[in-house]
């Protein structure tokens, strides 16, 4: 019995923690008269996020829902090897 509660242990250790913090880049597409934001992740979703301080058109850190900062657009390449 004390296998299986060391195996479950470990894997509730290796999942994610449900209030750890999730931060994503995204694009702002539009700001809101609400002071919240219309941004687009790399991925091509569009989602509301909280604050207005980073130009339309300019990427974003988007931490918890919250734009935190402007992040610099870095060119992004993906190759297989």
């Amino acid at each position: 019995m004390s296998v299986l509660k060391n195996i479950a242990t470990l894997l509730s250790q290796s999942l994610p923690d449900e209030d750890a913090e999730r931060s994503t880049v995204a694009q702002v597409i539009s700001i809101q008269a609400d002071k919240t934001s219309v941004v687009r992740d790399d991925a091509g979703r569009e989602f509301v996020a909280r604050g207005d301080s980073v130009p339309v058109g300019q990427n974003a850190l988007v931490s918890n829902g919250q734009i935190q900062q402007a992040v610099p657009a870095l060119p992004f390449h993906e190759f297989y090897v």
